[in-house]
């Protein structure tokens, strides 16, 4: 038989010799792309998996990252366990209970091998490379804290009402703001507290009753959604002040109060609410943001009364404002949660609480 002719046994035909050749040559090529294909593919996995491995051991939740956290954080407990140590041993030296800063010195250098700036409360103390602060009431809090005073814009641009900013305070409470008015000229803009803050008295069953918030109880000073002041009839009136026959607030040059447009408004120590509104800017951190903390002026309100509808948060509690309702009377504004602004005799006291407004530079954020 020819070898370079095809024939046919049991329906099958068979290739010539140079056919079979060329065919085991496409074969080869084929077994070759397909390898290297698998190859490429092989090698992108591997990096992938490999980026996937270096981010979990070195990324910002990685378990290196969080490993260092950790071990900062036990420092950093571990050296204030031994400030707080050291206050309790200081003030137990005293009949009284009282902090010494000079017996506070000696006590960090001799028993903690620390050191104390300053000679007037509050001071700095350092120990193990870790820096805090001590009030005169014995607080310590950290001053190595990086989130304190730090202030985020949680809706908007931070420059139109209605607007929410946070501030993260001392005590690492993000501490909310609704923006009132901003001030293009200067970059600067007035925002009220979300809530009252927890100080003052709370009166229960219709003014039935009066306790005082302790000042060492948790959050005392901040904002506290449960210091609504007056609600309605019936219920407990939570974070509300009592002035007695002290005064409200006092103009810097006579004993009575100011105008309603608050430009002449000082309030100082002479005033009741210099403490709190002056702990709390303490609170916050005092961060260089925040360029003032006061009150709420008439002028501030005013400004969005008639569209009060569309800002529900300016009566979501009972507070005081920082102006008075004439220059010849007792009597200070207020805003209450019935949606109601008017003036009350500030002797009237069992009804509003403090609702502090912040000054922040929205050119340093």
């Amino acid at each position: 038989v020819d070898k370079n002719k095809k024939f046919v046994y049991y329906g099958y035909i068979e290739k010539t010799k140079e056919e079979r050749k060329e065919q085991m040559k496409l074969n080869l090529k084929e077994r070759k792309g397909i390898t290297l294909i698998a190859l490429v593919i092989t090698i992108i996995v591997l990096l992938i998996l490999a980026g996937v491995s270096i981010a979990m051991l070195t990324g910002q939740n990685g378990i290196l990252t969080q490993a260092n956290n950790a071990k900062d954080e036990t420092e950093q407990a571990n050296a204030k366990e031994k400030v707080e140590s050291a206050v309790i041993a200081t003030m137990s030296q005293s009949k009284r209970g009282t902090l010494d800063a000079d017996k506070l010195v000696t006590e960090i250098t001799n028993n903690y091998g620390g050191q104390v700036d300053g000679g007037a409360f509050p001071v700095t103390v350092t120990i193990d490379g870790k820096s805090f602060t001590v009030d005169s009431d014995g607080n310590v809090t950290s001053k190595d804290s990086e989130t304190a005073g730090k202030v985020t814009i949680i809706e908007g641009d931070g420059k139109s009402v209605g607007n929410i900013i946070a501030v993260t305070s001392t005590k690492e409470t993000t501490e909310k703001f609704y923006v009132l008015s901003y001030d293009e000229s200067t970059q600067k803009a007035k925002a009220l507290a979300e809530w009252n803050l927890k100080v003052g008295n709370i009166y229960n069953d219709n003014n039935s009753s009066s306790t005082a918030i302790a000042t060492d109880s948790d959050g005392y000073g901040l904002q506290n959604k449960e210091m609504k002041g007056w609600v309605s009839s019936g219920e407990p009136y939570n974070g509300v002040l009592a002035f007695s026959n002290s005064w409200y607030f006092k103009d810097t040059f006579a004993n009575y109060p100011v105008d309603k447009d608050g430009k002449s408004y000082v309030y100082d120590s002479n005033s009741n609410l210099y403490t709190y509104v002056n702990k709390y800017k303490e609170l916050l951190g005092n961060t260089d943001k925040v360029s003032e903390v006061s009150l709420a002026s008439y002028a501030d309100i005013n400004a969005l009364w008639s569209n009060k509808s569309k800002y529900p948060w300016l009566c979501n509690t009972s507070f005081w404002l920082g102006s008075a309702y004439s220059s010849s009377g007792n009597y200070a504004w207020r805003v209450s949660t019935d949606g109601t602004r008017n003036s009350a005799y500030y002797y009237y006291s069992y009804r509003f609480g403090v609702r502090p407004v912040i000054t922040i530079d929205m050119s340093k954020i």
